[in-house]
């Protein structure tokens, strides 16, 4: 038996699609199934996919979830969308996703749990089905949240982040819809002058790998992409068995990592208040800093305890035979990981995966 994967052109070296894409391979090795993956641009079935009963489809773009779902419908396959949730103008007949809704709502209950009630939504990117679902949710919340309160993502990071830093003292927290974009948030209003918890709490949403081997402070909703794949593949099965099925969706939950964005304040549960555009397409990998951020995580999430230690001395600007001595490891293993840490990146040398990741290595 195979599983097939499409995946949106252009995603397929982004962190997020690595994770899921990690969970999928696993899970279809451990029932003896071989993956078929190929990129396409959602109009068009490669060749290789002719004999699919279902497809596993991975996407960051809300219209592109949209047309490969309608374009595999139309040739007799059950669409699987992996990362997206089932919502208006999507047809499939499976659903992999975190709860987003959820993770919006319990980031909510956190804030004001601790009394911070006037909260601002960032970097929503219109033509992402996860952020349309995290603004749903913010919307709902409360009756006094809206759209005013929602800072979108127009391409440009820098330029999302420069929005908000003079509408700062309007709100006590932030939300962003993405880590990395939390991260670049926090560095501007430090730049500003605009303390981070003291003047205002910041928590956004994943589990990016350098979280864990860098000290980040940020508080976040933890997203188990690795386990959405690995959930994808058990619908797959049972949809392949039986394609009768309609549709099954599965949620992942979510859990709060809580760190110094929101100053260690623990989450004292409290009873849930009151709850009471026009899209356009970006591209969110637009951003030179963001890309950075995005390939820094991607090559992360792919290290051990080594590579880690290998890139700080290659910071320090180490030699690979010093390295190789302070490690305690031989110098031909020290040129193995750093040639494989470049490759990674698809980067030419070692200054340009030093350029990379030498922000992250604290």
């Amino acid at each position: 038996m195979k599983a097939y994967i499409l995946i949106q052109t252009g995603n397929a070296n982004t962190h997020w699609t690595s994770l899921f894409l990690r969970g999928i391979t696993s899970e279809a090795k451990s029932r003896g199934m071989e993956t078929v993956s190929a990129e396409s641009d959602g109009l068009t079935l490669p060749q290789s996919h002719n004999d699919a009963v279902a497809v596993l489809a991975i996407g960051s773009s809300f219209d592109w979830t949209v047309t490969v779902s309608k374009m595999l419908r139309s040739k007799g396959k059950k669409p699987i969308l992996v990362g997206c949730a089932n919502q208006n103008g999507l047809i499939a007949s499976g659903f992999a996703v975190a709860d987003y809704e959820r993770a919006t709502e319990s980031l909510l209950d956190y804030f004001y749990a601790n009394e911070r009630k006037r909260v601002a939504l960032f970097a929503i990117n219109n033509d992402s089905p996860a952020d349309l679902l995290k603004m749903k949710s913010f919307l709902r919340y409360d009756s006094r949240f809206t759209y005013n309160d929602i800072f979108y993502f127009r391409g440009q990071t820098k330029n999302v982040c420069e929005s908000l830093v003079p509408l700062a003292c309007n709100y006590d927290a932030v939300i962003s819809a993405n880590d990395v974009a939390a991260l670049m948030l926090m560095q501007t209003l430090e730049n500003a002058g605009i303390k981070v918890p003291q003047d205002i709490f910041v928590a956004g949403f994943g589990d990016i790998t350098y979280r864990r081997n860098v000290n980040s402070k940020l508080t976040v909703a933890t997203l188990d992409c690795v386990k959405a794949g690995t959930a994808a593949v058990d619908i797959y099965c049972k949809i392949c068995k039986d394609p009768s099925l309609s549709y099954i969706t599965v949620k992942m939950n979510c859990e709060l990592d809580i760190r110094e964005s929101t100053a260690n304040t623990p989450f004292n549960c409290m009873p849930l208040p009151p709850k009471g555009g026009t899209r356009d397409k970006f591209d969110l990998f637009s951003d030179l800093p963001l890309t950075d951020m995005m390939l820094a995580e991607k090559i992360l999430s792919e290290c051990d305890a080594l590579d880690i230690e290998i890139m700080r001395g290659i910071n320090a600007g180490m030699k690979n035979a010093d390295i190789a001595e302070m490690l305690h490891a031989s110098e031909s293993t020290v040129k193995y990981r750093v040639k494989r840490l470049i490759a990674l990146g698809s980067l030419a040398s070692r200054a340009e995966l030093l350029s990379i990741m030498s922000s992250y290595l604290g």
